[in-house]
């Protein structure tokens, strides 16, 4: 199974979006409002190519319910589910890079579960902010200026294990 752990302000909103909501009177970066249909654009392109599911490992997860989440992206086009969500251990001094990596090993030692489902064989990790060093061949780094962008497309699909990019 491929995952991607994705994270949302700087990744699917960003900056250069903003400055043009501004001028529509739209004031709310983070949030709903701030989503870039562009940015789920590509986040679409790279599921459908991959097959990748979706976890969620943005501070949304703290904010909102998964199922909220998930609406706020399909009104901007999301086309896909979010399967699950990493837990929160930064308060207890980890990384966001650490709690991906525990959620992995996590899926994966799940025996039972996993006999029944398949384990995690690739992953990638988006994210805007770099605390992603225990993972870090697993890392993409965002511009947050302007997000997920298709100029990301031939590192993500290397390590998701895409290797034709026709």
């Amino acid at each position: 199974m491929k995952i991607i752990f994705l994270d949302i302000d700087g990744v699917l909103n960003n900056e250069v979006h903003y400055i043009k909501q501004l001028k529509a009177e739209i004031k709310q970066y983070w949030g709903p409002d701030g989503l870039d249909e562009d940015n789920i654009k590509v986040l679409n392109a790279i599921i459908e190519k991959t097959g990748a599911k979706v976890v969620l490992s943005s501070s949304w997860r703290l904010h909102f319910k998964l199922d909220e989440i998930e609406s706020f992206l399909k009104e901007k086009g999301f086309k896909y589910t979010i399967f699950a969500k990493t837990t929160s251990y930064i308060g207890v001094g980890c990384s966001r890079g650490d709690e991906i990596k525990l959620w992995v090993n996590e899926w994966n030692q799940d025996i039972e579960y996993v006999k029944d489902n398949d384990a995690v064989t690739h992953f990638v990790a988006f994210d805007d902010i770099d605390d992603m060093e225990v993972i870090k061949e697993n890392f993409v780094l965002i511009d947050d200026d302007l997000g997920l962008t298709e100029d990301y497309l031939p590192k993500i699909y290397n390590i998701l294990g895409i290797y034709d990019l026709s």
